[in-house]
């Protein structure tokens, strides 16, 4: 069998194909599907001369809490500045926040920053300008992250001893479902190394604490340029302070389990301070693993709460019953970092043009989705009235809006109706700036949708952008379109009057196009004789 596309290139040949039964099992979705780890692939780079801003003023030391929390407020301090930067990085516990705030700020400012971990090794310019927007140096050879698939195995996990499980949005739903024989539930804050002490002191010698389970609650939602330092000081404190004195407080254990937000890694828009503290329980859990100890951090995805924006980004919601299924398989998992998030790839290859790059290795995209961003929808601009080219971008915003907030279709999104009043929150906000972005090639104010609060206001504001005169040669060329198709039907005999008369207009136009050119400036840099010769012929002396 061989296939070809519209224009007769080969997409598809296939000599021989074999079919074996499948069961429904097999379809639903199971520990398996939903499992994911980041994997490092070699990026090839050029030397390259581009100049940056590198920011690697980093702080050090024993204290790696506090070491962590200046990090972090150097970081979004530079953030919060204007202007593009390169943040690197070396990958110890106490820069690991900075890796939280830099991604989101990725996702929020597209194009303004880019990340690097190093260990010294490889040339930092080549790395800027291979385009990834986060890159590892390791040994001279550069590497970006990609999203793939986890392989398991089936080693159910059992829960002897005494089990400690911290509170936190899905902390009681964990604690009911390990069956643990001796639970100890804290819903205080581990974050106080005096109160989690008490209750560590508590527990029998007789059923010693084999494993610890941190569920923190959700930090404040921010968008980057309004987070405050307390609020990011306050965020790293439930994540990575609480983290850290569980690491530092127990000895022995079987499981060391923190759960942390996909948000560090995908669409985390509002969500820089919990990706900060996020990031560093990854660090930790890599760090314990370096050390022969057990650590795990499932950074789940929306997980028994639907979400209609996810949704419509391609990241629908897991089940309470299979986030728990995802805990379970995840344990078995040698990875230090497990991301159990179930992805929509039909409509994430929809989105190609908008895909993070973490996901380009799991979500492949047809070749002829790739292109200049917005020339489809110029080219349908051209040519077309006043009116028309309003009704087609109002289509458009309307369309995208629909998109991001999971509804059928544009018909749906009233033109003149907030995008607040419509259930706009801030990550709906910055998808849709991403999607117009895409779609129209131009560079969108991260305050669009505030700055233009409806859909109507919206498009007008592209219209400026990507139409500005989209009617003035519509009736030109339309005229010389059919002045061309009244040339064809003239005789031989007819042609020198007409050829005459062209050549006169065509000298005519020449001329007015060159009087255009001539400016103010143009006078006031002439020498004397230049302006003479100006006058004299103009005046046709």
């Amino acid at each position: 069998m061989f296939a070809a596309d519209e224009e007769g290139r080969p997409v598809l040949s296939v000599e021989s194909l074999a079919t074996e039964p499948v069961t429904a099992d097999q379809f639903a979705t199971g520990r398996l599907d939903a499992l994911h780890r980041i994997d490092w692939i070699p990026v090839r780079t050029l030397p390259s001369e581009i100049e940056a801003e590198y920011v690697d003023n980093w702080q050090g030391g024993p204290d790696v809490l506090a070491a962590a929390q200046a990090n972090a407020a150097t970081a979004l301090a530079r953030i919060q500045q204007p202007g593009e930067a390169v943040f690197v990085i070396d990958g110890s516990l106490a820069q690991a926040p900075v890796r939280g705030l830099v991604r989101v700020a990725q996702q929020e400012h597209p194009g303004r920053f880019v990340l690097i971990e190093t260990d010294g090794s490889g040339d930092l310019a080549a790395a800027v300008a291979s385009g990834e927007p986060e890159l590892r140096i390791s040994g001279g050879v550069t590497r970006a992250p990609r999203l793939a698939k986890v392989s398991t195995v089936d080693a159910p996990v059992t829960w002897s001893g005494t089990v400690l499980v911290t509170g936190g949005p899905h902390g009681e739903d964990i604690a009911r479902h390990l069956g643990a024989e001796h639970l100890v539930f804290f819903d205080g804050d581990p974050a106080d190394a005096d109160a989690l002490a008490k209750v560590l002191n508590d527990i029998s010698e007789e059923h010693p604490l084999t494993a610890v389970i941190h569920a923190p609650a959700p930090a404040a939602t921010a968008l980057v340029d309004s987070l405050t330092p307390e609020q990011l000081a306050e965020a790293l404190r439930h994540k990575a302070a609480a983290a850290y004195n569980l690491h530092e407080q127990t000895r022995d254990l079987a499981n060391f389990v923190v759960l942390a937000s996909a948000t560090s890694l995908l669409y985390g828009t509002g969500q820089a301070a919990s990706a900060a503290g996020d990031c560093f329980v990854e660090a930790l859990a890599q760090l314990r693993q370096a050390d022969g100890l057990p650590a795990t951090t499932l950074a789940f995805g929306t997980w028994g709460e639907p979400n209609e924006t996810f949704t419509a980004l391609g990241l629908p919601e897991l089940s309470t019953e299979d986030g728990l299924k995802a805990f379970d398989a995840a344990l078995s998992a040698p990875e230090a970092l497990v991301v159990p998030i179930r992805l929509d790839h039909a409509t994430l290859r929809a989105r190609a043009g908008e895909l993070p790059a973490l996901l380009s290795g799991l979500v492949k995209v047809p070749a002829k989705q790739a292109g200049d961003s917005g020339a489809e929808l110029r080219k349908k601009l051209a040519g077309l009235p006043d009116d028309e080219v309003d009704r087609v971008l109002l289509d458009v915003v309307r369309t995208h809006v629909a998109a991001v907030l999971g509804h059928a279709g544009p018909e749906s999104i009233e033109p003149g109706r907030a995008f607040k009043e419509l259930g706009f929150d801030s990550l709906a906000a910055v998808e849709l700036r991403k999607q117009l972005t895409a779609a129209t090639g131009l560079s969108l104010p991260a305050t669009l949708v505030f700055d233009y609060p409806t859909s109507l206001e919206a498009a007008a504001f592209l219209r400026a952008g990507i139409a500005p005169n989209a009617d003035s040669t519509a009736p030109v060329l339309e005229e010389v379109e059919r002045l061309e198709q009244l040339l064809a039907s003239v005789p031989a005999d007819g042609t020198a009057r007409i050829t005459a008369r062209l050549e006169a207009l065509l000298r005519k136009w020449n001329d007015s196009q060159t009087a255009a050119e001539v400016t103010e400036t143009d006078y006031e840099d002439a020498t004397d004789d230049e302006l003479f010769n100006m006058l004299d012929n103009e005046l046709g002396l």
